[in-house]
């Protein structure tokens, strides 16, 4: 893929939102989408991109695993820490044996005390 592509302006990044709504599994436009809304600091559509391929997912450990990292984004990037702990909440339901989900949200509920 042409660099680009993978960082496409913003008439790209809504051909490639288009593609994904059309095909959630098209991993070309989410890849695409990924590094655009990265590169542009837009981490609030990042995160929505990876929870809905989590949501879309039909492998639990890249369920698992993609909801975590929208938990990440949430958390260090958008300061969003329910946001984030209810990501992590769904990873954990998709693999409860997802170490990296059940530690990061172990530290997040201690840090603000609900744990």
């Amino acid at each position: 893929m042409a660099d680009r592509e993978r960082n496409p302006g913003r008439g790209g990044a809504d051909v490639w939102a288009q593609r994904l709504a059309k095909d959630p599994a098209d991993r070309e436009a989410y890849l695409a989408l990924h590094a655009h809304y990265r590169s542009v600091n837009d981490f609030a559509s990042l995160a929505n991109l990876v929870a809905g391929l989590a949501a879309h997912s039909s492998d639990t450990p890249t369920s698992s695993r993609a909801y975590a990292e929208a938990a990440e984004i949430a958390e260090r990037e958008l300061g969003d820490e329910k946001r984030a702990e209810g990501y992590y909440h769904k990873a954990l339901a998709r693999d409860a044996r997802n170490l990296d989900a059940s530690e990061s949200l172990q530290a997040l509920l201690q840090r603000g005390a609900r744990w």
